[in-house]
């Protein structure tokens, strides 16, 4: 009866049903002591997604997918709410705390998931998220967007995924101070990475924000010497 409410898939990702995986049933939204005891309170999602969601709701891990899962999930919901399989009440339980067009990444929402690493891992997928260069796992390190000598917190809204080479050339330094350090050219191919990743809702809005701060500087100043004279210019930046 509950793989007709999500036509055969798994309520978060879509995975089409097959009888080689696992599938769970699992409380909407997870209590000590659950009020839902019945159908109405539980759906059904595949393994993957148990592992992935941990002690979180499904709606609230459901608003931390990218945005192409995120539309599957409402889709799912609003397509068995029309078909009579999905109550109205269990509708309001399914998006409660959902929101489809703003990727929830709090730390809340993160409670109980996987690590903090397959989160990164999915956020630039897998790799350097300075020179883009693809990492296995024991290449992988976390690195501090505002450095924790500086006040910086250990929350997965101020680490990204980083090589050591990177990781240790950045230092102690904010993250916009490191990427002005850069040639021009390394920078717009850093500046067209990070908003690929954002366009394709993998990269939380405020943490790619943070990672182009770089472009806050409005000048820059050249100088060099020809013919035994030595010039010197002045550059406005344009927003890449």
């Amino acid at each position: 009866m509950l793989f007709k409410e999500t036509g055969g898939c798994c309520m978060i990702c879509g995975k089409p049903r097959s009888d080689n995986d696992e599938w769970s049933m699992v409380q909407i939204i997870p209590e000590k002591k659950p009020r839902y005891v019945q159908l109405d309170g539980r759906t059904i999602i595949c393994h993957d997604c148990v592992v992935q969601k941990g002690r979180a709701s499904i709606p609230l891990f459901a608003s931390s997918r990218p945005f192409a899962d995120r539309f599957g999930y409402w889709w799912r919901v609003q397509t068995g709410y029309m078909s009579g399989h999905i109550s109205p009440e269990k509708k309001n339980l399914l998006q409660r705390e959902f929101s489809l067009l703003r990727r929830n990444t709090d730390t809340a929402v993160r409670k109980g998931t996987t690590t903090y690493l397959n989160l990164l891992m999915e956020e630039t997928c897998g790799t350097c998220i300075y020179c883009g260069v693809p990492l296995a796992q024991h290449e992988m390190t976390y690195d501090h967007l505002f450095p924790k000598s500086r006040g910086g917190k250990s929350t997965l809204e101020n680490y990204v995924l980083s090589c050591h080479d990177c990781n240790n050339a950045k230092s102690n330094k904010p993250v916009d101070v490191f990427v002005r350090s850069w040639s021009d050219k390394r920078q717009i191919r850093f500046a067209h990475r990070v908003n690929d990743l954002l366009r394709a809702g993998r990269l939380p809005e405020k943490k790619a924000k943070m990672l182009l701060s770089f472009r806050n500087e409005s000048t820059r100043h050249v100088q060099f010497r020809l013919f035994h004279s030595l010039f010197r210019f002045t550059f406005t930046r344009v927003k890449i």
